[in-house]
């Protein structure tokens, strides 16, 4: 049976699928190997998720970096720095998060245990309302972050300097 994702009906004994969204867009983004393949289609994964992480990141980070060829005052050193340094720590995080992936994975993969299936009628209703919420957040979560990407986009064109 087919769920429509923007209204699930959640199962409390399958938690990892109020991550569906997460999922899908880490895979995409090259940072969620399959984990049920070979090994060779693991590695051209991993790949794919290295270009997408150089183009995308790497050579954005050296942009900010030329930045600084064309400040004027502090309050442009403060503005180059900071967006500078809010995209290095992205760089490490994503390393960090791409370097442990396996064991998130395994991790995530114990999420529908017995161990942490509701045992009594009262838990199921926490478990869902929990699912539930953890959905719609990571939903706001990324309409903000989209908008605020766009809006990254088509500021520089409203600039009158």
């Amino acid at each position: 049976m087919m769920l429509n994702k923007l209204n699930p009906r959640w199962d409390a004994y399958d938690r990892r699928n109020s991550f569906w969204l997460q999922l899908v867009c880490l895979k995409h983004l090259g940072l969620w190997p399959p984990e049920d393949s070979d090994q060779a289609t693991r590695n051209r994964y991993i790949a794919y998720g290295w270009f997408l992480r150089v183009v995308f990141l790497h050579l954005y980070a050296l942009t900010q970096a030329l930045y600084f060829k064309d400040v004027k005052d502090i309050n442009d050193i403060a503005n180059a720095l900071f967006v500078l340094m809010t995209q290095v720590t992205l760089i490490y995080k994503l390393e960090k998060f791409n370097y442990n992936i396996s064991r998130i994975q395994a991790c995530l993969r114990k999420l529908n245990c017995t161990l942490y299936h509701p045992k009594q009628q009262e838990e199921y209703g926490p478990v869902l309302r929990s699912m539930s919420g953890v959905f719609w957040l990571m939903i706001f979560l990324m309409f903000v972050a989209i908008f605020t990407i766009i809006m990254w986009l088509v500021s520089p064109a409203f600039d009158k300097d």
